[in-house]
């Protein structure tokens, strides 16, 4: 990524931030499940917080499993801090 700033990752449902926030743990990846702000749309309610150093690997890994989601700058909740 070319930006260097941490990022949220929203997905379309909560059963795929589940499996995310699961494949995640697998891959000892540091990233934390958050509510959704509440000026970004989203089904579930839920992301996944992701440290800038580790968006590569977190990127891949969700293609890999092909895990559709979009990605927000992290400045856009609270809840990172």
């Amino acid at each position: 990524m070319h930006v260097n700033e941490d990022k949220i990752a929203v997905f379309a449902s909560a059963r795929m931030v589940i499996k995310a926030d699961k494949l995640c743990q697998q891959a000892h990846l540091p990233t934390k499940v958050l509510s959704v702000p509440e000026h970004i749309s989203s089904e579930c309610g839920m992301c996944i917080f992701v440290p800038q150093a580790e968006l590569d690997a977190f990127c891949r890994v969700m293609t890999e499993a092909q895990l559709a989601m979009t990605l927000y700058p992290a400045t856009l909740t609270t809840e990172t801090a």
